[in-house]
């Protein structure tokens, strides 16, 4: 199903993010919906390469972090309890000049939807969609 990126959250946005940093590997949903501390996955630290165990990115900063600035995804706050993110330039996309930009309720969530956005989002008018199984049609 195709759901618009600021409104993906919790184990289906833990599922977008590991597509988005490995495309090549097969992620089946069942992992991420099993687990509820997330799943045994890869480090983001391609250096080190240590397992992650407990997948749950967007609530873990000393995960996160150094990823995301390395991707120059910046994180801001928005009015009252919102918090948006971006990359700093226009980028090539499906044919178009764009800047993804996201929102959410953290700054991790935001960042981390501005990333998954970038290398798995459709734009759809003025929307950023995603493709996500429905086994998580709960959750999102």
């Amino acid at each position: 199903m195709q759901i618009e990126i600021n409104d993906v959250q919790g184990k289906a946005l833990s599922y977008l993010i590991a597509k988005a940093i490995w495309p090549e590997k097969e992620f089946p949903a069942w992992w991420f919906i099993d687990r509820p501390d997330g799943c045994y996955l890869p480090s983001l630290d391609e250096d080190t390469g240590n397992p992650v165990d407990g997948f749950y990115p967007q609530s873990d900063w000393g995960l996160s972090g150094p990823f995301l600035s390395k991707h120059d995804i910046f994180p801001f706050k928005c009015s009252g309890n919102d918090y948006g993110a971006h990359l700093p330039e226009y980028v090539e996309h499906a044919g178009k000049r764009v800047r993804f930009e996201t929102f959410g309720p953290s700054p991790l969530v935001a960042a981390w939807r501005c990333f998954v956005a970038s290398r798995l989002g459709q734009y759809s008018g003025c929307c950023i969609m995603v493709d996500v199984p429905d086994e998580f049609s709960e959750e999102s």
